[in-house]
Protein backbone atom coordinates (compact mmCIF):
# COMPACT_ATOMS: atom_id res chain seq x y z
CA UNK A 1 0.00 0.00 0.00
CA UNK A 2 1.38 3.39 -0.96
CA UNK A 3 0.26 6.47 0.98
CA UNK A 4 0.35 9.73 -0.90
CA UNK A 5 -0.57 12.08 1.91
CA UNK A 6 -0.74 11.70 5.69
CA UNK A 7 -2.47 14.35 7.82
CA UNK A 8 -2.78 14.47 11.63
CA UNK A 9 -6.06 16.08 12.59
CA UNK A 10 -7.49 16.76 16.05
CA UNK A 11 -11.09 15.96 15.57
CA UNK A 12 -13.73 17.63 17.78
CA UNK A 13 -17.46 17.34 17.56
CA UNK A 14 -19.34 20.42 16.45
CA UNK A 15 -22.79 19.01 15.82
CA UNK A 16 -25.04 16.21 17.00
CA UNK A 17 -27.26 14.70 14.31
CA UNK A 18 -30.95 14.92 15.03
CA UNK A 19 -33.48 12.32 14.05
CA UNK A 20 -35.09 14.51 11.35
CA UNK A 21 -31.93 15.69 9.66
CA UNK A 22 -31.03 14.33 6.24
CA UNK A 23 -27.34 13.50 6.03
CA UNK A 24 -25.82 12.07 2.85
CA UNK A 25 -23.05 9.66 3.70
CA UNK A 26 -20.56 9.28 0.85
CA UNK A 27 -22.97 7.80 -1.61
CA UNK A 28 -23.35 8.31 -5.24
CA UNK A 29 -21.98 8.17 -8.74
CA UNK A 30 -18.22 8.64 -8.71
CA UNK A 31 -16.76 8.72 -12.24
CA UNK A 32 -13.10 7.81 -11.79
CA UNK A 33 -11.74 8.11 -15.32
CA UNK A 34 -8.03 8.86 -15.40
CA UNK A 35 -7.34 12.56 -15.80
CA UNK A 36 -4.11 14.58 -16.13
CA UNK A 37 -2.36 15.40 -12.89
CA UNK A 38 -2.93 18.77 -11.30
CA UNK A 39 -0.60 20.88 -9.10
CA UNK A 40 -0.11 19.37 -5.66
CA UNK A 41 -2.27 20.75 -2.88
CA UNK A 42 -2.23 19.84 0.78
CA UNK A 43 -5.10 17.49 1.34
CA UNK A 44 -6.26 19.19 4.48
CA UNK A 45 -5.06 21.51 7.22
CA UNK A 46 -5.51 21.45 10.95
CA UNK A 47 -8.79 23.19 11.70
CA UNK A 48 -8.10 24.60 15.16
CA UNK A 49 -5.27 25.89 17.23
CA UNK A 50 -3.55 23.26 19.39
CA UNK A 51 -5.21 23.07 22.78
CA UNK A 52 -3.07 20.24 24.05
CA UNK A 53 -0.88 17.47 22.65
CA UNK A 54 -2.73 14.18 23.02
CA UNK A 55 0.45 12.27 22.22
CA UNK A 56 1.89 13.56 25.49
CA UNK A 57 -0.74 11.68 27.46
CA UNK A 58 -0.10 8.19 28.71
CA UNK A 59 -2.51 5.80 27.03
CA UNK A 60 -1.88 3.18 29.74
CA UNK A 61 -3.77 5.39 32.20
CA UNK A 62 -6.87 5.31 29.98
CA UNK A 63 -8.79 2.48 31.66
CA UNK A 64 -12.49 3.29 31.50
CA UNK A 65 -13.16 2.77 27.77
CA UNK A 66 -16.69 4.12 28.23
CA UNK A 67 -16.95 5.72 24.79
CA UNK A 68 -15.66 4.62 21.39
CA UNK A 69 -15.49 5.89 17.81
CA UNK A 70 -17.26 3.14 15.84
CA UNK A 71 -17.63 4.68 12.41
CA UNK A 72 -16.55 7.44 10.08
CA UNK A 73 -18.15 8.78 6.91
CA UNK A 74 -18.33 11.89 4.77
CA UNK A 75 -21.38 14.12 4.46
CA UNK A 76 -21.76 15.32 0.86
CA UNK A 77 -24.40 17.39 -0.97
CA UNK A 78 -26.35 14.50 -2.52
CA UNK A 79 -27.19 10.87 -1.91
CA UNK A 80 -25.35 9.56 -4.97
CA UNK A 81 -22.61 12.12 -5.10
CA UNK A 82 -20.61 12.58 -8.31
CA UNK A 83 -17.09 13.96 -8.52
CA UNK A 84 -14.49 14.25 -11.24
CA UNK A 85 -11.59 11.83 -10.74
CA UNK A 86 -8.42 13.28 -9.26
CA UNK A 87 -10.05 16.59 -8.42
CA UNK A 88 -10.54 18.04 -4.94
CA UNK A 89 -13.72 17.25 -3.02
CA UNK A 90 -14.83 19.08 0.13
CA UNK A 91 -17.13 17.41 2.63
CA UNK A 92 -17.98 17.13 6.31
CA UNK A 93 -16.32 14.37 8.29
CA UNK A 94 -18.91 12.59 10.41
CA UNK A 95 -17.96 10.34 13.33
CA UNK A 96 -20.22 7.80 14.98
CA UNK A 97 -19.62 7.71 18.79
CA UNK A 98 -20.90 4.81 20.87
CA UNK A 99 -21.76 5.97 24.39
CA UNK A 100 -22.04 2.67 26.21
CA UNK A 101 -22.78 4.23 29.57
CA UNK A 102 -26.06 5.29 31.16
CA UNK A 103 -24.94 8.89 31.39
CA UNK A 104 -24.96 11.78 28.98
CA UNK A 105 -21.51 13.01 28.08
CA UNK A 106 -21.05 16.70 27.37
CA UNK A 107 -17.37 16.81 26.51
CA UNK A 108 -15.58 14.63 23.96
CA UNK A 109 -12.42 15.16 21.98
CA UNK A 110 -9.76 13.25 20.19
CA UNK A 111 -6.71 13.43 17.92
CA UNK A 112 -5.91 11.26 14.93
CA UNK A 113 -4.02 10.86 11.67
CA UNK A 114 -5.99 11.12 8.46
CA UNK A 115 -4.44 8.87 5.79
CA UNK A 116 -5.30 9.17 2.12
CA UNK A 117 -4.64 6.31 -0.30
CA UNK A 118 -4.83 7.90 -3.73
CA UNK A 119 -5.94 6.23 -6.91
CA UNK A 120 -2.68 5.49 -8.82
CA UNK A 121 -4.06 7.52 -11.72
CA UNK A 122 -4.02 10.59 -9.45
CA UNK A 123 -0.63 9.99 -7.90
CA UNK A 124 1.08 12.69 -9.90
CA UNK A 125 3.86 13.29 -7.35
CA UNK A 126 4.79 10.09 -5.50
CA UNK A 127 7.94 11.71 -4.10
CA UNK A 128 5.94 14.31 -2.16
CA UNK A 129 6.47 13.58 1.56
CA UNK A 130 3.53 13.01 3.96
CA UNK A 131 1.96 16.04 5.60
CA UNK A 132 1.55 15.77 9.38
CA UNK A 133 0.27 18.17 11.97
CA UNK A 134 -1.05 17.92 15.49
CA UNK A 135 -4.39 19.48 16.48
CA UNK A 136 -6.91 18.90 19.21
CA UNK A 137 -10.54 19.85 19.66
CA UNK A 138 -13.22 19.31 22.18
CA UNK A 139 -16.87 18.71 21.54
CA UNK A 140 -18.61 22.03 20.98
CA UNK A 141 -22.31 21.85 21.60
CA UNK A 142 -24.76 18.99 21.88
CA UNK A 143 -24.42 15.87 23.96
CA UNK A 144 -23.71 12.20 23.53
CA UNK A 145 -26.81 10.52 24.81
CA UNK A 146 -26.50 7.41 26.94
CA UNK A 147 -26.59 3.91 25.49
CA UNK A 148 -26.70 4.94 21.88
CA UNK A 149 -24.54 5.76 18.89
CA UNK A 150 -24.54 9.42 17.93
CA UNK A 151 -23.31 10.70 14.55
CA UNK A 152 -21.45 13.97 14.95
CA UNK A 153 -19.98 16.34 12.39
CA UNK A 154 -16.52 17.60 13.23
CA UNK A 155 -15.77 19.94 10.33
CA UNK A 156 -14.95 20.44 6.70
CA UNK A 157 -11.96 18.86 4.99
CA UNK A 158 -10.73 18.36 1.45
CA UNK A 159 -9.57 15.14 -0.20
CA UNK A 160 -8.98 13.82 -3.73
CA UNK A 161 -11.85 12.24 -5.63
CA UNK A 162 -11.25 8.50 -5.88
CA UNK A 163 -9.12 8.22 -2.75
CA UNK A 164 -9.47 5.79 0.10
CA UNK A 165 -9.43 7.42 3.55
CA UNK A 166 -8.45 6.12 7.00
CA UNK A 167 -8.31 7.49 10.56
CA UNK A 168 -5.33 6.04 12.39
CA UNK A 169 -3.82 6.28 15.88
CA UNK A 170 -6.99 7.79 17.33
CA UNK A 171 -6.67 9.18 20.88
CA UNK A 172 -10.13 9.83 22.33
CA UNK A 173 -11.15 11.39 25.66
CA UNK A 174 -14.34 12.49 27.40
CA UNK A 175 -15.55 14.04 30.63
CA UNK A 176 -17.03 12.28 33.62
CA UNK A 177 -20.81 12.16 33.80
CA UNK A 178 -21.05 15.12 36.16
CA UNK A 179 -18.29 17.19 34.69
CA UNK A 180 -19.17 20.83 34.50
CA UNK A 181 -15.89 22.33 33.36
CA UNK A 182 -15.58 23.83 29.95
CA UNK A 183 -13.51 22.24 27.19
CA UNK A 184 -10.31 24.36 27.25
CA UNK A 185 -9.81 23.89 30.97
CA UNK A 186 -10.69 20.21 30.76
CA UNK A 187 -8.42 19.29 27.84
CA UNK A 188 -5.32 18.35 29.80
CA UNK A 189 -3.81 14.95 30.42
CA UNK A 190 -4.40 15.30 34.16
CA UNK A 191 -8.10 16.05 33.74
CA UNK A 192 -8.87 13.32 31.18
CA UNK A 193 -7.39 10.34 33.06
CA UNK A 194 -8.86 7.70 33.19
CA UNK A 195 -11.71 8.79 30.87
CA UNK A 196 -9.79 8.18 27.61
CA UNK A 197 -8.84 5.46 25.17
CA UNK A 198 -7.06 4.69 21.95
CA UNK A 199 -8.23 3.23 18.65
CA UNK A 200 -5.77 1.87 16.11
CA UNK A 201 -7.59 2.56 12.85
CA UNK A 202 -10.96 3.04 11.21
CA UNK A 203 -11.79 3.50 7.52
CA UNK A 204 -13.85 6.49 6.43
CA UNK A 205 -16.59 5.23 4.20
CA UNK A 206 -16.31 7.17 0.90
CA UNK A 207 -18.69 7.36 -2.05
CA UNK A 208 -18.93 4.25 -4.16
CA UNK A 209 -15.49 4.21 -5.73
CA UNK A 210 -13.54 2.20 -8.29
CA UNK A 211 -9.77 2.18 -8.04
CA UNK A 212 -7.50 0.65 -10.63
CA UNK A 213 -5.32 -1.86 -8.78
CA UNK A 214 -3.45 -3.24 -11.74
CA UNK A 215 -4.22 -3.00 -15.41
CA UNK A 216 -2.38 -3.43 -18.62
CA UNK A 217 -1.27 -5.77 -21.34
CA UNK A 218 -0.88 -9.48 -20.67
CA UNK A 219 2.63 -10.78 -20.95
CA UNK A 220 1.69 -13.67 -23.19
CA UNK A 221 2.67 -12.56 -26.68
CA UNK A 222 -0.79 -11.24 -27.51
CA UNK A 223 -2.55 -7.88 -27.39
CA UNK A 224 -4.85 -9.09 -24.63
CA UNK A 225 -5.30 -7.03 -21.48
CA UNK A 226 -6.36 -7.72 -17.90
CA UNK A 227 -7.81 -5.19 -15.47
CA UNK A 228 -7.84 -5.66 -11.68
CA UNK A 229 -9.83 -3.16 -9.62
CA UNK A 230 -10.61 -2.32 -6.02
CA UNK A 231 -14.19 -1.37 -5.27
CA UNK A 232 -15.10 0.25 -1.96
CA UNK A 233 -17.48 2.70 -0.33
CA UNK A 234 -21.12 3.27 -1.05
CA UNK A 235 -23.91 2.02 1.16
CA UNK A 236 -23.56 0.04 3.33
CA UNK A 237 -19.87 0.42 2.49
CA UNK A 238 -19.10 -3.25 2.03
CA UNK A 239 -19.88 -5.91 -0.62
CA UNK A 240 -21.94 -7.26 -2.20
CA UNK A 241 -21.53 -5.13 -5.32
CA UNK A 242 -22.73 -5.98 -8.78
CA UNK A 243 -20.44 -5.52 -11.80
CA UNK A 244 -20.99 -5.00 -15.50
CA UNK A 245 -18.16 -4.67 -18.02
CA UNK A 246 -19.03 -3.34 -21.47
CA UNK A 247 -16.86 -2.80 -24.52
CA UNK A 248 -16.75 0.24 -26.81
CA UNK A 249 -19.92 -0.94 -28.58
CA UNK A 250 -21.86 -1.17 -25.33
CA UNK A 251 -21.89 -4.97 -25.38
CA UNK A 252 -21.55 -6.57 -21.97
CA UNK A 253 -18.51 -8.81 -21.84
CA UNK A 254 -18.25 -9.76 -18.14
CA UNK A 255 -20.03 -9.49 -14.79
CA UNK A 256 -17.01 -10.15 -12.59
CA UNK A 257 -15.08 -7.62 -10.52
CA UNK A 258 -11.95 -8.01 -12.65
CA UNK A 259 -11.56 -8.38 -16.40
CA UNK A 260 -9.15 -11.05 -17.60
CA UNK A 261 -7.49 -11.65 -20.97
CA UNK A 262 -9.64 -9.66 -23.34
CA UNK A 263 -8.63 -7.90 -26.52
CA UNK A 264 -7.12 -4.46 -25.98
CA UNK A 265 -9.65 -1.68 -26.25
CA UNK A 266 -11.90 0.64 -24.26
CA UNK A 267 -13.94 -1.00 -21.50
CA UNK A 268 -16.31 0.53 -18.98
CA UNK A 269 -16.97 -0.98 -15.55
CA UNK A 270 -20.29 -0.12 -13.93
CA UNK A 271 -20.58 -0.97 -10.21
CA UNK A 272 -23.82 -0.89 -8.22
CA UNK A 273 -23.94 -1.01 -4.43
CA UNK A 274 -26.52 -2.89 -2.36
CA UNK A 275 -28.33 -0.02 -0.62
CA UNK A 276 -31.89 -1.30 -0.09
CA UNK A 277 -33.22 2.27 -0.13
CA UNK A 278 -32.01 2.89 -3.62
CA UNK A 279 -28.71 1.65 -4.97
CA UNK A 280 -26.10 4.00 -6.34
CA UNK A 281 -23.84 3.23 -9.26
CA UNK A 282 -20.50 4.42 -10.43
CA UNK A 283 -18.52 3.69 -13.53
CA UNK A 284 -14.93 3.96 -14.69
CA UNK A 285 -13.51 3.70 -18.17
CA UNK A 286 -10.31 1.77 -18.84
CA UNK A 287 -8.06 1.55 -21.85
CA UNK A 288 -7.03 1.39 -24.47
CA UNK A 289 -3.56 0.29 -23.39
CA UNK A 290 -2.12 0.13 -26.90
CA UNK A 291 -0.75 -3.31 -26.28
CA UNK A 292 2.18 -4.40 -28.29
CA UNK A 293 4.63 -7.25 -28.19
CA UNK A 294 7.80 -8.14 -29.97
CA UNK A 295 7.77 -11.39 -31.93
CA UNK A 296 10.45 -11.87 -34.56
CA UNK A 297 11.88 -15.17 -35.77
CA UNK A 298 14.75 -15.88 -38.11
CA UNK A 299 14.18 -17.22 -41.59
CA UNK A 300 16.79 -19.69 -42.85
CA UNK A 301 19.00 -17.80 -45.26
CA UNK A 302 21.71 -18.95 -47.64
CA UNK A 303 25.21 -19.07 -46.19
CA UNK A 304 27.32 -18.27 -49.27
CA UNK A 305 30.89 -19.29 -50.03
CA UNK A 306 32.83 -16.82 -52.16
CA UNK A 307 36.32 -16.40 -53.56
CA UNK A 308 38.67 -13.95 -51.93
CA UNK A 309 38.47 -11.57 -54.89
CA UNK A 310 34.67 -11.65 -55.06
CA UNK A 311 32.70 -8.73 -53.60
CA UNK A 312 30.71 -9.40 -50.43
CA UNK A 313 27.09 -10.35 -51.06
CA UNK A 314 24.56 -7.54 -50.87
CA UNK A 315 22.73 -7.05 -47.58
CA UNK A 316 19.51 -8.99 -47.33
CA UNK A 317 16.26 -7.18 -46.72
CA UNK A 318 14.24 -7.37 -43.52
CA UNK A 319 11.49 -9.54 -45.00
CA UNK A 320 14.06 -12.06 -46.22
CA UNK A 321 15.74 -12.38 -42.80
CA UNK A 322 12.88 -12.00 -40.30
CA UNK A 323 9.35 -13.20 -39.90
CA UNK A 324 7.62 -10.63 -37.69
CA UNK A 325 4.31 -11.61 -36.11
CA UNK A 326 4.20 -9.11 -33.24
CA UNK A 327 2.64 -5.70 -32.83
CA UNK A 328 5.21 -2.94 -32.98
CA UNK A 329 5.54 -0.89 -29.81
CA UNK A 330 7.86 1.76 -31.21
CA UNK A 331 9.64 1.73 -34.55
CA UNK A 332 11.24 -1.33 -36.11
CA UNK A 333 14.89 -0.62 -36.87
CA UNK A 334 16.65 -3.09 -39.18
CA UNK A 335 20.42 -3.21 -39.42
CA UNK A 336 23.41 -5.43 -40.05
CA UNK A 337 27.02 -5.68 -38.92
CA UNK A 338 29.94 -7.93 -39.84
CA UNK A 339 32.29 -9.79 -37.54
CA UNK A 340 35.36 -11.32 -39.19
CA UNK A 341 37.44 -14.26 -38.00
CA UNK A 342 40.62 -15.12 -39.87
CA UNK A 343 40.96 -18.45 -41.62
CA UNK A 344 43.80 -20.89 -42.20
CA UNK A 345 45.64 -18.43 -44.46
CA UNK A 346 45.67 -14.68 -45.05
CA UNK A 347 43.16 -14.73 -47.89
CA UNK A 348 40.57 -16.89 -46.16
CA UNK A 349 38.14 -15.77 -43.45
CA UNK A 350 34.71 -16.36 -42.01
CA UNK A 351 32.36 -13.38 -41.83
CA UNK A 352 29.39 -13.55 -39.48
CA UNK A 353 26.88 -11.06 -40.75
CA UNK A 354 24.48 -10.31 -37.91
CA UNK A 355 21.11 -8.88 -38.84
CA UNK A 356 19.27 -7.15 -36.00
CA UNK A 357 15.64 -6.15 -35.71
CA UNK A 358 15.01 -3.66 -32.90
CA UNK A 359 11.73 -2.36 -31.56
CA UNK A 360 13.02 1.14 -30.86
CA UNK A 361 10.91 2.82 -28.22
CA UNK A 362 12.82 6.08 -27.81
CA UNK A 363 13.90 6.67 -31.39
CA UNK A 364 17.66 6.67 -30.78
CA UNK A 365 18.28 3.64 -32.98
CA UNK A 366 20.09 1.77 -30.20
CA UNK A 367 19.13 -1.15 -27.99
CA UNK A 368 18.38 0.30 -24.57
CA UNK A 369 17.16 -1.24 -21.35
CA UNK A 370 13.53 -2.26 -21.69
CA UNK A 371 13.69 -2.60 -25.47
CA UNK A 372 13.57 -5.90 -27.34
CA UNK A 373 15.43 -7.13 -30.37
CA UNK A 374 16.15 -10.27 -32.36
CA UNK A 375 19.34 -11.19 -34.15
CA UNK A 376 19.89 -13.59 -37.04
CA UNK A 377 23.25 -14.65 -38.43
CA UNK A 378 24.36 -15.28 -41.98
CA UNK A 379 27.73 -17.03 -42.36
CA UNK A 380 29.83 -15.92 -45.34
CA UNK A 381 32.84 -18.15 -46.04
CA UNK A 382 35.65 -16.47 -47.97
CA UNK A 383 38.08 -18.93 -49.57
CA UNK A 384 41.09 -18.86 -51.88
CA UNK A 385 41.06 -21.82 -54.26
CA UNK A 386 42.49 -20.14 -57.36
CA UNK A 387 46.12 -20.90 -58.26
CA UNK A 388 48.51 -18.25 -59.55
CA UNK A 389 49.11 -17.90 -63.29
CA UNK A 390 52.67 -18.22 -64.65
CA UNK A 391 53.89 -16.12 -67.55
CA UNK A 392 57.16 -16.32 -69.51
CA UNK A 393 57.86 -20.05 -69.33
CA UNK A 394 59.85 -20.94 -72.54
CA UNK A 395 58.67 -23.55 -75.02
CA UNK A 396 60.33 -26.93 -75.41
CA UNK A 397 63.51 -26.86 -77.55
CA UNK A 398 66.39 -28.99 -78.91
CA UNK A 399 69.90 -27.62 -78.63
CA UNK A 400 73.51 -28.71 -79.13
CA UNK A 401 75.28 -29.72 -76.03
CA UNK A 402 77.37 -26.57 -76.13
CA UNK A 403 74.26 -24.30 -76.46
CA UNK A 404 72.14 -25.16 -73.43
CA UNK A 405 70.27 -21.90 -72.42
CA UNK A 406 70.24 -20.52 -68.88
CA UNK A 407 66.97 -20.97 -66.96
CA UNK A 408 64.35 -18.34 -67.77
CA UNK A 409 62.79 -16.03 -65.13
CA UNK A 410 59.01 -16.32 -65.46
CA UNK A 411 56.59 -14.11 -63.50
CA UNK A 412 53.32 -14.99 -61.77
CA UNK A 413 50.08 -13.21 -60.94
CA UNK A 414 47.35 -14.21 -58.45
CA UNK A 415 43.76 -13.16 -57.80
CA UNK A 416 44.47 -12.26 -54.17
CA UNK A 417 48.19 -12.55 -53.49
CA UNK A 418 50.09 -9.61 -54.92
CA UNK A 419 53.45 -11.38 -54.84
CA UNK A 420 53.15 -15.14 -55.19
CA UNK A 421 56.39 -17.03 -54.71
CA UNK A 422 58.10 -18.87 -57.62
CA UNK A 423 60.37 -21.88 -57.22
CA UNK A 424 62.53 -23.57 -59.90
CA UNK A 425 63.55 -27.19 -60.30
CA UNK A 426 65.57 -28.90 -63.06
CA UNK A 427 65.64 -32.65 -63.57
CA UNK A 428 68.10 -34.12 -66.15
CA UNK A 429 67.50 -37.41 -67.94
CA UNK A 430 70.54 -39.25 -69.39
CA UNK A 431 70.66 -40.15 -73.02
CA UNK A 432 72.79 -42.72 -74.95
CA UNK A 433 75.93 -40.76 -74.29
CA UNK A 434 77.22 -38.16 -71.96
CA UNK A 435 76.35 -35.26 -74.21
CA UNK A 436 72.98 -36.55 -75.31
CA UNK A 437 70.37 -35.93 -72.53
CA UNK A 438 67.20 -33.96 -71.69
CA UNK A 439 66.43 -31.31 -69.10
CA UNK A 440 62.98 -30.97 -67.49
CA UNK A 441 62.83 -27.46 -66.13
CA UNK A 442 59.79 -26.73 -63.88
CA UNK A 443 58.66 -23.41 -62.40
CA UNK A 444 56.05 -23.51 -59.62
CA UNK A 445 54.11 -20.42 -58.45
CA UNK A 446 52.46 -20.61 -54.98
CA UNK A 447 50.16 -18.07 -53.30
CA UNK A 448 49.72 -17.37 -49.58
CA UNK A 449 47.03 -20.01 -49.25
CA UNK A 450 49.12 -22.79 -50.80
CA UNK A 451 47.43 -22.80 -54.18
CA UNK A 452 50.09 -23.58 -56.79
CA UNK A 453 50.52 -23.88 -60.53
CA UNK A 454 53.49 -25.38 -62.43
CA UNK A 455 54.78 -25.16 -65.99
CA UNK A 456 57.69 -27.08 -67.50
CA UNK A 457 60.13 -26.75 -70.39
CA UNK A 458 61.78 -29.82 -71.96
CA UNK A 459 65.20 -29.14 -73.42
CA UNK A 460 66.59 -31.93 -75.60
CA UNK A 461 70.40 -31.72 -75.59
CA UNK A 462 72.33 -33.52 -78.34
CA UNK A 463 75.90 -33.80 -79.68
CA UNK A 464 75.99 -34.00 -83.46
CA UNK A 465 79.24 -32.16 -84.03
CA UNK A 466 82.39 -34.18 -84.88
CA UNK A 467 85.75 -33.35 -83.32
CA UNK A 468 88.46 -31.47 -85.20
CA UNK A 469 92.07 -32.81 -85.40
CA UNK A 470 94.64 -30.22 -84.61
CA UNK A 471 98.08 -29.70 -86.35
CA UNK A 472 97.52 -32.20 -89.13
CA UNK A 473 100.99 -32.68 -90.89
CA UNK A 474 101.32 -31.47 -94.42
CA UNK A 475 102.01 -33.73 -97.43
CA UNK A 476 105.71 -34.23 -98.19
CA UNK A 477 108.16 -36.17 -100.42
CA UNK A 478 111.36 -37.96 -99.47
CA UNK A 479 114.38 -39.39 -101.27
CA UNK A 480 113.84 -42.89 -100.25
CA UNK A 481 117.45 -43.73 -101.26
CA UNK A 482 119.05 -41.17 -99.00
CA UNK A 483 116.39 -39.92 -96.48
CA UNK A 484 114.30 -41.79 -93.93
CA UNK A 485 110.53 -41.65 -93.91
CA UNK A 486 109.35 -39.01 -91.38
CA UNK A 487 108.09 -40.31 -88.07
CA UNK A 488 104.29 -40.06 -87.72
CA UNK A 489 103.40 -37.39 -85.13
CA UNK A 490 100.94 -37.88 -82.24
CA UNK A 491 97.98 -35.70 -83.02
CA UNK A 492 95.24 -34.22 -80.77
CA UNK A 493 91.72 -33.08 -81.53
CA UNK A 494 89.16 -30.64 -80.07
CA UNK A 495 85.40 -31.08 -79.68
CA UNK A 496 82.47 -28.78 -78.85
CA UNK A 497 81.56 -30.83 -75.80
CA UNK A 498 84.10 -33.64 -75.26
CA UNK A 499 87.33 -32.40 -73.72
CA UNK A 500 89.17 -35.71 -74.15
CA UNK A 501 88.68 -36.72 -77.76
CA UNK A 502 90.32 -39.95 -78.85
CA UNK A 503 92.55 -39.67 -81.96
CA UNK A 504 93.29 -42.99 -83.69
CA UNK A 505 96.03 -43.45 -86.29
CA UNK A 506 97.79 -43.01 -88.32
CA UNK A 507 96.61 -45.76 -90.55
CA UNK A 508 99.17 -46.21 -93.29
CA UNK A 509 98.78 -47.36 -96.84
CA UNK A 510 101.91 -48.05 -99.06
CA UNK A 511 101.33 -48.16 -102.74
CA UNK A 512 104.91 -48.25 -104.00
CA UNK A 513 104.94 -44.62 -104.87
CA UNK A 514 104.55 -43.43 -101.34
CA UNK A 515 102.70 -43.68 -98.03
CA UNK A 516 99.26 -42.32 -97.11
CA UNK A 517 98.79 -41.65 -93.40
CA UNK A 518 95.21 -41.14 -91.97
CA UNK A 519 94.25 -40.03 -88.46
CA UNK A 520 90.61 -40.37 -87.12
CA UNK A 521 89.17 -38.35 -84.14
CA UNK A 522 86.06 -39.64 -82.28
CA UNK A 523 84.17 -37.90 -79.36
CA UNK A 524 82.32 -39.68 -76.58
CA UNK A 525 79.07 -39.58 -78.45
CA UNK A 526 80.60 -41.38 -81.46
CA UNK A 527 80.92 -38.39 -83.68
CA UNK A 528 84.13 -38.93 -85.73
CA UNK A 529 86.10 -37.11 -88.38
CA UNK A 530 88.89 -38.43 -90.70
CA UNK A 531 89.97 -35.00 -91.62
CA UNK A 532 93.73 -35.48 -91.30
CA UNK A 533 95.46 -37.28 -94.22
CA UNK A 534 99.22 -36.96 -94.94
CA UNK A 535 100.61 -38.05 -98.33
CA UNK A 536 104.30 -38.90 -98.36
CA UNK A 537 105.67 -39.32 -101.91
CA UNK A 538 108.89 -41.23 -102.62
CA UNK A 539 111.42 -39.62 -104.97
CA UNK A 540 114.23 -42.16 -105.26
CA UNK A 541 117.62 -40.98 -106.64
CA UNK A 542 119.16 -44.36 -106.64
CA UNK A 543 117.15 -45.91 -109.37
Amino acid sequence: MKWNAVIILALGFTHVAGANEDHHRLRGLVDLDSVPGHPHRELATCMQEVLFDPQACNANRCTSNDLQVVGASIELPSVCFTCTPCTEVTGELVLAIDNGTGSTRTTFGYGAKLVEQKDPACNEDPSNPPIECTDSRCQDGGALLPNRITETNFGTFTYTCGSRLFLEDIYQFWSPANAGSDCPSFATCKNIYPKCGVLESIEINPPLTIQEAAAGCDDDGTTNISIDVNVFGGTPGTPPYSYSWTDSTGTEVATTEDLTSVQDGVYTLTVTDSDPEGPCTTEKEFGPYNCCFFAATCIDVNDPTIECDDPLPDLLTQDVVFSYTGVVCGTLVFGASNTTVGGACPNEETITRTYTLLDDLNGNGELDEGEESQSCNQIITVQDTAAPVLSGVPADTTVECDSVPDPASPTATDNCDDVPSITFAEVPTDGDCADNYSLNRTWTATDECGNSASQSQIITVQDTTAPEIQDCPSDTSVDICNDPVPVAPVLTATDNCDETVTVDGPDCCFDGAGITRTWTATDRCGNSAMDCVQQITFNPTCV
